[in-house]
């Protein structure tokens, strides 16, 4: 789905009973309207109708069924470059960027552009799934500022968002006679958003935050506090210190992976330690669990650097944060390394 110039197939004024709308984005600029033919509210099934409209000073804005991304029906605005806009249908597979998905029954309508320097997309969506068509109904929102993105392609790589929200959507409220386009400039509608659409906030300053978090204190442990602890036991010399270093790796880790992960690891390395260090002092030299010990660590840590990695890339973080991570991670390694290599 791509874009659209122009109008055709004007709608009579007397045609809108109601349309729902309400506003939001970073400076309450962002509006989203929705439009139930009377005929679908009854049967159950058909055309829903909604607008996207938004400032070119959005990248770009989205609208989406469900209460979440999983799952999600997803319609992404932005600019194509040519005084229009590309209406990108993607689907929703969870906290990471969607990618075009085509939907069979979704349609760019006429008064869909670019003008006053804004964008707005007409939508006709025929296929909308899990929608209570005669009841209230689920949205998220998300938008990205900045430059205008002036692209034709519908499977664009768009950026992380800045801002989130939720909306409940009460489609008993916006009933239009006809089953047809109700946003044209021709067409007054009435506006009773106040009692049918429930803002529920943003889910992105959270969420980021505490994916944000998760990153960092990943990176802190994997590329950073296990390697330093094995580093330090070979520099000083002193088992206490690399014990304490890495038992507050392992527990802080345990934090990052989850409880459930926890319940069903948290037996082994520390035991491995302990062991270890009771072999090296009563023989003054390695056996078979001290090399389990070290292993089972070496292999904990790669796998923590590229789990961090696939979760950064998942994520869909900036490249500043994706440079930062790569740097850490690769000195950390090349210096544990060295220290093997020098048998220091």
């Amino acid at each position: 789905m791509r874009k659209m110039k122009g109008h055709s197939g004007l709608a009579d004024a007397t045609s809108i009973s109601a349309l729902v709308s309400t506003s939001t984005g970073s400076n309450d600029d962002v509006r989203f309207q929705w439009g139930i033919p009377e005929a679908v509210a009854s049967s159950g099934s058909g055309n829903v109708y909604f607008q996207l409209e938004a400032p070119v000073s959005y990248e770009w804005v989205a609208l989406g069924t469900g209460s979440q991304m999983r799952g999600s029906q997803m319609f992404v605005m932005y600019t194509d470059g040519d005084g229009n806009v590309t209406l990108s249908t993607r689907e929703g597979t969870g906290h990471v960027l969607p990618e075009y998905t085509q939907q069979r029954d979704t349609e760019l309508l006429a008064g869909s552009g670019v003008a006053d320097g804004k964008m707005v997309a007409n939508v006709r969506c025929g296929d909308c799934q899990n929608l209570d068509l005669a009841g209230t109904n689920s949205w998220i929102a998300a938008w990205k500022s900045g430059n205008a993105i002036d692209s034709a392609n519908t499977s664009y790589a768009i950026t992380q968002h800045d801002g989130t929200t939720r909306m409940r959507v009460r489609f008993a409220g916006a009933g239009i006679s006809s089953d047809e386009n109700p946003f044209l400039s021709d067409v007054t509608s009435s506006d009773n958003s106040g009692d049918n659409v429930d803002t529920q906030g943003g889910s992105g300053s959270n969420t980021d935050a505490i994916i944000l978090a998760h990153g960092i204190i990943a990176l802190v442990v994997f590329a950073f506090l296990y390697p330093i602890g094995s580093i330090l036991m070979r520099l000083v010399g002193k088992w206490y210190i690399h014990s304490m270093t890495q038992n507050v790796g392992w527990l802080v880790m345990w934090a990052v992976f989850g409880l459930g992960y926890v319940a069903a690891s948290r037996q082994a390395q520390p035991v491995l330690g302990w062991l270890h260090h009771r072999h090296f002092v009563a023989h003054q030299k390695r056996g078979i669990i001290s090399h389990l010990h070290i292993w089972y660590g070496r292999i904990l840590m790669a796998l923590g650097v590229v789990n961090g990695g696939l979760g950064i890339k998942l994520a869909g973080s900036g490249t500043g944060f994706k440079i930062a991570y790569s740097v850490v991670a690769a000195v950390m390694f090349a210096a544990y390394i060295a220290f093997i290599a020098l048998d220091i």
